[in-house]
Protein backbone atom coordinates (compact mmCIF):
# COMPACT_ATOMS: atom_id res chain seq x y z
CA UNK A 1 0.00 0.00 0.00
CA UNK A 2 1.42 3.79 -0.85
CA UNK A 3 0.60 6.73 0.63
CA UNK A 4 0.24 9.10 -2.43
CA UNK A 5 3.49 10.78 -3.69
CA UNK A 6 5.61 9.51 -1.01
CA UNK A 7 5.62 5.94 -2.66
CA UNK A 8 6.08 4.81 1.10
CA UNK A 9 4.47 1.59 2.82
CA UNK A 10 3.36 1.06 6.22
CA UNK A 11 6.37 -0.32 7.09
CA UNK A 12 8.71 2.15 6.23
CA UNK A 13 6.70 4.91 7.93
CA UNK A 14 5.27 2.95 10.64
CA UNK A 15 5.68 6.21 13.31
CA UNK A 16 4.13 8.47 10.71
CA UNK A 17 1.21 6.56 10.10
CA UNK A 18 0.93 5.88 14.57
CA UNK A 19 0.85 9.82 14.69
CA UNK A 20 -1.73 10.07 11.43
CA UNK A 21 -3.90 7.32 13.28
CA UNK A 22 -3.94 9.05 16.96
CA UNK A 23 -5.51 12.33 15.00
CA UNK A 24 -7.64 10.38 13.44
CA UNK A 25 -8.67 8.27 16.38
CA UNK A 26 -9.70 11.19 18.14
CA UNK A 27 -11.56 12.88 15.56
CA UNK A 28 -13.86 9.33 15.52
CA UNK A 29 -13.94 9.75 19.32
CA UNK A 30 -15.09 12.94 18.90
CA UNK A 31 -17.44 12.06 16.85
CA UNK A 32 -19.13 9.53 18.46
CA UNK A 33 -19.27 11.17 21.98
CA UNK A 34 -20.43 14.51 20.76
CA UNK A 35 -17.85 17.92 21.03
CA UNK A 36 -20.68 19.48 23.31
CA UNK A 37 -20.71 17.09 25.77
CA UNK A 38 -20.51 18.38 29.70
CA UNK A 39 -16.99 17.63 30.41
CA UNK A 40 -15.66 18.76 33.85
CA UNK A 41 -12.06 20.56 33.76
CA UNK A 42 -10.23 17.46 33.64
CA UNK A 43 -11.83 16.30 30.54
CA UNK A 44 -11.59 20.28 29.19
CA UNK A 45 -7.89 20.11 30.00
CA UNK A 46 -7.32 16.74 28.37
CA UNK A 47 -9.47 17.77 25.30
CA UNK A 48 -7.72 21.05 24.69
CA UNK A 49 -4.29 19.41 24.91
CA UNK A 50 -6.06 16.18 22.74
CA UNK A 51 -6.90 18.89 19.67
CA UNK A 52 -3.39 20.55 19.38
CA UNK A 53 -1.21 17.62 19.43
CA UNK A 54 -3.26 14.13 19.08
CA UNK A 55 -1.77 12.87 22.64
CA UNK A 56 -2.59 13.44 26.22
CA UNK A 57 -0.88 15.22 28.61
CA UNK A 58 1.37 13.97 31.10
CA UNK A 59 -0.27 14.11 34.82
CA UNK A 60 1.98 16.85 36.00
CA UNK A 61 0.92 18.50 32.56
CA UNK A 62 -2.68 18.01 33.14
CA UNK A 63 -2.63 19.88 36.31
CA UNK A 64 -1.07 22.74 35.65
CA UNK A 65 -4.12 23.29 32.70
CA UNK A 66 -6.74 21.75 35.13
CA UNK A 67 -5.49 24.59 37.27
CA UNK A 68 -5.35 27.43 35.02
CA UNK A 69 -9.21 26.09 33.78
CA UNK A 70 -10.31 25.70 37.32
CA UNK A 71 -8.90 28.84 39.26
CA UNK A 72 -8.22 31.63 36.90
CA UNK A 73 -10.78 30.88 34.02
CA UNK A 74 -8.11 30.86 31.20
CA UNK A 75 -8.54 28.04 28.82
CA UNK A 76 -6.29 30.05 26.22
CA UNK A 77 -3.38 29.88 28.76
CA UNK A 78 -3.68 26.73 29.48
CA UNK A 79 -3.98 25.98 25.15
CA UNK A 80 -0.36 27.55 25.43
CA UNK A 81 0.43 25.75 27.97
CA UNK A 82 0.10 22.62 25.79
CA UNK A 83 1.45 24.13 21.97
CA UNK A 84 4.52 24.77 23.71
CA UNK A 85 5.04 21.80 25.82
CA UNK A 86 8.45 20.81 26.81
CA UNK A 87 7.25 17.00 27.28
CA UNK A 88 5.91 16.95 24.05
CA UNK A 89 6.80 18.80 20.91
CA UNK A 90 3.35 17.14 18.76
CA UNK A 91 2.00 20.26 18.05
CA UNK A 92 4.95 21.11 15.96
CA UNK A 93 6.18 17.76 14.88
CA UNK A 94 2.88 16.18 13.85
CA UNK A 95 -0.13 19.10 14.00
CA UNK A 96 1.59 21.80 12.44
CA UNK A 97 3.63 19.17 10.13
CA UNK A 98 0.21 17.73 8.97
CA UNK A 99 -2.00 20.69 8.70
CA UNK A 100 0.93 22.88 6.50
CA UNK A 101 1.91 19.37 4.06
CA UNK A 102 -0.84 19.60 1.46
CA UNK A 103 -0.04 23.00 0.44
CA UNK A 104 3.17 21.81 -0.71
CA UNK A 105 1.64 19.53 -3.50
CA UNK A 106 -0.85 19.81 -6.05
CA UNK A 107 -2.57 16.46 -4.98
CA UNK A 108 -3.12 17.89 -1.50
CA UNK A 109 -1.35 15.00 0.50
CA UNK A 110 -1.26 15.25 3.88
CA UNK A 111 1.83 12.52 3.88
CA UNK A 112 4.17 14.72 2.00
CA UNK A 113 8.15 14.83 2.98
CA UNK A 114 8.82 17.89 5.21
CA UNK A 115 10.50 20.36 3.14
CA UNK A 116 11.05 23.83 3.33
CA UNK A 117 7.71 25.11 2.70
CA UNK A 118 6.35 23.48 5.50
CA UNK A 119 9.06 23.95 7.52
CA UNK A 120 8.44 28.17 6.66
CA UNK A 121 4.81 28.22 7.99
CA UNK A 122 5.46 26.34 11.01
CA UNK A 123 8.20 28.41 11.94
CA UNK A 124 6.45 31.38 11.04
CA UNK A 125 3.50 30.45 13.69
CA UNK A 126 5.97 28.98 16.74
CA UNK A 127 7.79 32.71 16.61
CA UNK A 128 4.26 34.96 16.63
CA UNK A 129 5.40 36.31 13.15
CA UNK A 130 2.77 37.86 10.96
CA UNK A 131 1.20 35.06 9.34
CA UNK A 132 0.97 36.91 6.14
CA UNK A 133 4.48 37.62 5.10
CA UNK A 134 4.52 33.35 4.76
CA UNK A 135 4.09 34.53 0.84
CA UNK A 136 6.28 37.45 0.47
CA UNK A 137 9.17 37.73 2.82
CA UNK A 138 12.72 37.17 2.05
CA UNK A 139 13.14 34.45 4.83
CA UNK A 140 13.37 30.40 5.27
CA UNK A 141 13.29 28.15 8.19
CA UNK A 142 16.05 25.77 7.99
CA UNK A 143 16.89 23.11 10.54
CA UNK A 144 20.15 23.65 13.25
CA UNK A 145 20.42 20.78 15.11
CA UNK A 146 24.39 19.41 14.57
CA UNK A 147 24.51 16.10 12.44
CA UNK A 148 22.13 17.71 9.65
CA UNK A 149 23.38 18.16 6.16
CA UNK A 150 23.67 21.33 4.82
CA UNK A 151 20.17 22.58 3.41
CA UNK A 152 20.61 22.47 -0.36
CA UNK A 153 18.61 24.30 -3.14
CA UNK A 154 19.05 21.26 -5.03
CA UNK A 155 17.45 18.58 -3.13
CA UNK A 156 15.74 18.10 0.08
CA UNK A 157 18.07 15.81 2.18
CA UNK A 158 18.62 18.74 4.84
CA UNK A 159 14.59 18.05 5.75
CA UNK A 160 14.11 14.79 4.93
CA UNK A 161 17.51 13.88 7.88
CA UNK A 162 15.32 16.36 10.18
CA UNK A 163 12.21 14.47 9.44
CA UNK A 164 13.75 11.26 10.34
CA UNK A 165 15.65 12.93 13.50
CA UNK A 166 12.20 13.59 15.13
CA UNK A 167 11.08 9.46 14.93
CA UNK A 168 14.38 9.19 17.54
CA UNK A 169 12.28 10.49 20.70
CA UNK A 170 15.01 12.30 22.43
CA UNK A 171 18.00 10.26 21.27
CA UNK A 172 18.95 12.97 19.70
CA UNK A 173 15.78 13.70 18.94
CA UNK A 174 15.19 16.98 16.35
CA UNK A 175 12.44 18.84 17.20
CA UNK A 176 10.51 21.49 14.76
CA UNK A 177 9.68 23.78 18.21
CA UNK A 178 13.52 24.04 18.88
CA UNK A 179 15.56 23.14 15.73
CA UNK A 180 14.07 25.75 13.75
CA UNK A 181 15.96 28.66 12.68
CA UNK A 182 14.95 31.99 10.53
CA UNK A 183 17.51 32.75 7.52
CA UNK A 184 17.41 34.78 4.68
CA UNK A 185 16.16 32.94 2.00
CA UNK A 186 18.29 35.33 -0.98
CA UNK A 187 21.29 34.30 0.86
CA UNK A 188 20.54 31.03 1.36
CA UNK A 189 19.71 30.63 -2.40
CA UNK A 190 21.89 33.36 -4.53
CA UNK A 191 20.27 32.65 -7.39
CA UNK A 192 16.98 34.76 -5.40
CA UNK A 193 19.49 37.97 -4.71
CA UNK A 194 18.08 41.00 -6.14
CA UNK A 195 14.49 40.64 -5.72
CA UNK A 196 14.18 36.76 -6.40
CA UNK A 197 12.73 35.39 -3.09
CA UNK A 198 8.83 35.78 -1.97
CA UNK A 199 8.33 33.44 0.82
CA UNK A 200 6.90 29.63 0.37
CA UNK A 201 6.60 30.70 -2.89
CA UNK A 202 10.02 30.55 -3.82
CA UNK A 203 10.82 28.11 -1.15
CA UNK A 204 12.44 25.01 -3.57
CA UNK A 205 9.34 22.87 -2.43
CA UNK A 206 6.87 25.29 -3.77
CA UNK A 207 8.96 25.57 -6.79
CA UNK A 208 9.39 22.01 -7.53
CA UNK A 209 5.60 22.06 -7.13
CA UNK A 210 4.25 25.16 -8.50
CA UNK A 211 6.50 26.45 -10.61
CA UNK A 212 7.81 23.81 -12.84
CA UNK A 213 7.32 23.51 -16.38
CA UNK A 214 3.90 24.66 -17.56
CA UNK A 215 2.94 28.85 -17.50
CA UNK A 216 3.65 29.56 -13.92
CA UNK A 217 -0.51 29.98 -13.64
CA UNK A 218 -0.44 26.83 -11.47
CA UNK A 219 1.68 28.78 -8.81
CA UNK A 220 -1.45 31.21 -8.76
CA UNK A 221 -3.91 29.24 -8.66
CA UNK A 222 -2.94 26.82 -5.48
CA UNK A 223 -1.76 29.81 -3.94
CA UNK A 224 -5.31 31.31 -4.04
CA UNK A 225 -6.59 27.47 -3.12
CA UNK A 226 -4.33 27.02 -0.59
CA UNK A 227 -4.08 30.41 1.21
CA UNK A 228 -7.36 32.28 0.20
CA UNK A 229 -9.67 28.96 0.24
CA UNK A 230 -10.87 29.89 -3.22
CA UNK A 231 -10.57 28.13 -6.66
CA UNK A 232 -11.07 29.74 -9.82
CA UNK A 233 -14.52 29.40 -10.62
CA UNK A 234 -15.42 31.24 -7.22
CA UNK A 235 -13.52 34.46 -8.19
CA UNK A 236 -14.52 33.87 -12.20
CA UNK A 237 -15.62 37.45 -13.77
CA UNK A 238 -16.36 38.48 -16.98
CA UNK A 239 -17.14 41.96 -16.52
CA UNK A 240 -13.20 42.91 -16.76
CA UNK A 241 -11.11 43.85 -19.56
CA UNK A 242 -9.50 41.02 -20.62
CA UNK A 243 -6.69 42.90 -22.39
CA UNK A 244 -3.60 41.38 -20.89
CA UNK A 245 -4.57 37.45 -21.45
CA UNK A 246 -2.10 35.66 -23.01
CA UNK A 247 -1.14 34.83 -26.56
CA UNK A 248 -1.84 30.39 -25.66
CA UNK A 249 -5.43 30.96 -25.00
CA UNK A 250 -8.00 30.69 -27.46
CA UNK A 251 -10.23 33.46 -28.34
CA UNK A 252 -12.30 30.97 -30.01
CA UNK A 253 -11.90 27.37 -28.59
CA UNK A 254 -13.66 24.93 -30.90
CA UNK A 255 -14.75 27.58 -33.16
CA UNK A 256 -16.64 29.21 -30.84
CA UNK A 257 -15.74 32.40 -29.09
CA UNK A 258 -18.84 32.54 -26.71
CA UNK A 259 -16.90 29.64 -24.98
CA UNK A 260 -13.73 32.27 -24.79
CA UNK A 261 -16.54 35.33 -23.51
CA UNK A 262 -18.09 33.13 -20.91
CA UNK A 263 -16.21 31.17 -19.42
CA UNK A 264 -11.87 31.59 -20.03
CA UNK A 265 -12.09 35.19 -20.41
CA UNK A 266 -13.88 34.80 -16.45
CA UNK A 267 -10.81 33.47 -14.92
CA UNK A 268 -7.75 34.63 -17.32
CA UNK A 269 -9.06 37.97 -17.14
CA UNK A 270 -7.60 38.46 -13.26
CA UNK A 271 -5.31 35.67 -13.22
CA UNK A 272 -2.87 36.59 -16.38
CA UNK A 273 -2.17 40.19 -14.99
CA UNK A 274 -1.12 38.94 -11.37
CA UNK A 275 0.91 35.65 -12.77
CA UNK A 276 3.02 38.02 -14.90
CA UNK A 277 4.93 39.36 -11.84
CA UNK A 278 6.33 35.72 -11.92
CA UNK A 279 7.67 36.02 -15.34
CA UNK A 280 11.12 36.22 -14.35
CA UNK A 281 10.90 32.47 -11.92
CA UNK A 282 11.14 28.85 -12.77
CA UNK A 283 12.27 25.71 -11.78
CA UNK A 284 15.30 24.62 -13.49
CA UNK A 285 15.96 20.48 -13.92
CA UNK A 286 16.84 17.94 -16.85
CA UNK A 287 13.35 16.15 -17.65
CA UNK A 288 15.10 13.52 -19.35
CA UNK A 289 17.10 12.36 -16.76
CA UNK A 290 14.94 13.56 -13.83
CA UNK A 291 11.26 13.51 -15.41
CA UNK A 292 10.24 14.74 -11.18
CA UNK A 293 12.92 17.11 -10.47
CA UNK A 294 14.26 15.40 -8.02
CA UNK A 295 17.58 17.10 -8.11
CA UNK A 296 15.94 20.81 -10.09
CA UNK A 297 16.38 24.26 -8.34
CA UNK A 298 14.40 27.52 -7.92
CA UNK A 299 14.99 29.71 -11.29
CA UNK A 300 15.46 33.62 -11.59
CA UNK A 301 16.31 35.58 -14.81
CA UNK A 302 15.58 39.01 -13.84
CA UNK A 303 15.24 41.10 -16.84
CA UNK A 304 15.02 37.86 -19.10
CA UNK A 305 10.91 36.54 -19.39
CA UNK A 306 10.87 33.06 -18.90
CA UNK A 307 10.27 31.02 -22.27
CA UNK A 308 7.23 29.37 -20.56
CA UNK A 309 5.21 32.68 -21.01
CA UNK A 310 5.69 31.89 -24.65
CA UNK A 311 4.11 28.62 -24.84
CA UNK A 312 1.64 28.57 -28.02
CA UNK A 313 2.16 31.99 -28.69
CA UNK A 314 0.61 31.22 -32.26
CA UNK A 315 -3.05 30.19 -30.47
CA UNK A 316 -4.04 33.81 -30.63
CA UNK A 317 -0.88 35.80 -31.77
CA UNK A 318 -2.52 38.98 -31.54
CA UNK A 319 -3.04 38.50 -27.53
CA UNK A 320 -1.00 39.71 -24.75
CA UNK A 321 2.83 39.08 -25.17
CA UNK A 322 4.81 39.04 -21.66
CA UNK A 323 7.79 41.88 -21.60
CA UNK A 324 8.36 41.93 -18.27
CA UNK A 325 7.20 41.23 -14.69
CA UNK A 326 5.11 44.20 -13.96
CA UNK A 327 1.61 42.95 -12.83
CA UNK A 328 -1.83 44.46 -11.97
CA UNK A 329 -4.72 43.52 -9.57
CA UNK A 330 -8.00 43.80 -12.29
CA UNK A 331 -10.01 42.04 -9.45
CA UNK A 332 -10.39 45.65 -7.19
CA UNK A 333 -12.90 45.99 -9.20
CA UNK A 334 -16.32 43.82 -9.92
CA UNK A 335 -17.25 40.86 -7.80
CA UNK A 336 -14.23 40.07 -6.48
CA UNK A 337 -13.57 43.29 -4.50
CA UNK A 338 -15.66 41.25 -1.74
CA UNK A 339 -12.34 39.61 -1.26
CA UNK A 340 -11.02 42.87 0.96
CA UNK A 341 -8.22 44.18 -0.36
CA UNK A 342 -5.39 46.33 1.54
CA UNK A 343 -6.43 49.86 0.20
CA UNK A 344 -2.97 51.15 1.83
CA UNK A 345 -1.67 48.66 -0.93
CA UNK A 346 -1.30 50.09 -4.75
CA UNK A 347 -3.05 46.95 -6.35
CA UNK A 348 -0.26 46.94 -9.03
CA UNK A 349 3.04 46.46 -8.96
CA UNK A 350 6.63 45.27 -10.12
CA UNK A 351 8.14 41.39 -9.12
CA UNK A 352 6.87 38.87 -7.29
CA UNK A 353 7.33 39.43 -3.67
CA UNK A 354 4.64 42.71 -4.19
CA UNK A 355 2.10 40.75 -6.05
CA UNK A 356 1.80 37.77 -3.32
CA UNK A 357 1.90 40.66 -0.58
CA UNK A 358 -1.51 41.29 -2.66
CA UNK A 359 -3.07 37.98 -1.95
CA UNK A 360 -1.87 38.31 1.49
CA UNK A 361 -3.16 41.06 3.05
CA UNK A 362 -6.32 40.53 1.32
CA UNK A 363 -9.53 39.70 3.88
CA UNK A 364 -10.06 36.10 2.26
CA UNK A 365 -6.32 35.04 3.25
CA UNK A 366 -6.53 36.12 7.24
CA UNK A 367 -10.27 34.29 7.05
CA UNK A 368 -8.96 31.42 4.81
CA UNK A 369 -6.50 30.63 7.80
CA UNK A 370 -8.53 31.24 10.86
CA UNK A 371 -11.27 28.69 9.35
CA UNK A 372 -8.86 26.67 8.65
CA UNK A 373 -7.41 26.32 11.79
CA UNK A 374 -11.18 26.46 13.67
CA UNK A 375 -11.36 22.97 11.39
CA UNK A 376 -7.91 22.01 12.83
CA UNK A 377 -8.96 22.10 16.13
CA UNK A 378 -12.59 21.64 16.68
CA UNK A 379 -12.98 18.87 14.22
CA UNK A 380 -15.38 20.55 12.01
CA UNK A 381 -16.32 23.33 10.06
CA UNK A 382 -18.71 26.48 11.61
CA UNK A 383 -22.03 24.64 11.83
CA UNK A 384 -24.31 27.64 13.35
CA UNK A 385 -24.45 30.87 14.52
CA UNK A 386 -22.53 30.47 17.60
CA UNK A 387 -19.31 28.85 15.46
CA UNK A 388 -19.70 31.62 12.94
CA UNK A 389 -19.66 34.25 15.35
CA UNK A 390 -16.61 32.66 16.92
CA UNK A 391 -14.99 33.02 13.93
CA UNK A 392 -15.47 35.99 13.19
CA UNK A 393 -14.17 36.96 16.40
CA UNK A 394 -11.00 34.71 16.16
CA UNK A 395 -10.72 37.08 12.65
CA UNK A 396 -11.14 39.94 14.45
CA UNK A 397 -8.82 38.84 16.60
CA UNK A 398 -5.99 37.59 14.36
CA UNK A 399 -6.16 40.86 12.52
CA UNK A 400 -5.60 42.75 15.80
CA UNK A 401 -2.92 41.24 16.85
CA UNK A 402 -0.51 41.05 14.49
CA UNK A 403 -1.77 38.32 12.79
CA UNK A 404 -0.37 35.78 15.30
CA UNK A 405 -1.61 32.38 13.99
CA UNK A 406 -0.43 30.42 17.39
CA UNK A 407 -2.63 32.81 19.42
CA UNK A 408 -5.27 31.40 17.03
CA UNK A 409 -4.66 28.21 17.93
CA UNK A 410 -4.82 28.73 21.37
CA UNK A 411 -7.98 30.25 21.16
CA UNK A 412 -10.01 27.70 19.35
CA UNK A 413 -8.71 25.05 21.59
CA UNK A 414 -10.27 27.43 24.13
CA UNK A 415 -13.34 27.39 22.37
CA UNK A 416 -14.02 23.77 21.66
CA UNK A 417 -13.33 22.34 25.02
CA UNK A 418 -16.51 21.29 25.67
CA UNK A 419 -18.65 23.20 28.70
Amino acid sequence: MTTGNSNKTLREMPLTWRRHLGVWAVSLSAALTGVTASANVEDQAKRIHDRLTGAYPSEAILQQMVTLIEDDGNGIRAAELAIDNNENHSFYNVTLKNWAAPWTNREGDVFADLNDYIATAIGFVRDERDFRGLLYQDVLYVGNAAGLPPYSSSNNSHYVALEEGLELNGDPGYSLKDDLEARTQSQLVPALANGGASGVITSRAGAKAFLIAGTNRAAFRFTMVNHLCLDMEAVHDVTRVPDRIRQDVSRSPGGDSRIFLNNCMGCHTGMDPMAQAMAYHGYAYEPENDPTGENGQVEYTPGTVQEKYFNNDTTFPYGFRTPDNKWANYWRAGKNVVLGWDSALPGSGTGISTMFQELAHSEAYAQCHVKRVFRTVCLRNPQDATDRTEVSSLVSDFKNNGFNLKRTFARAADYCMGE
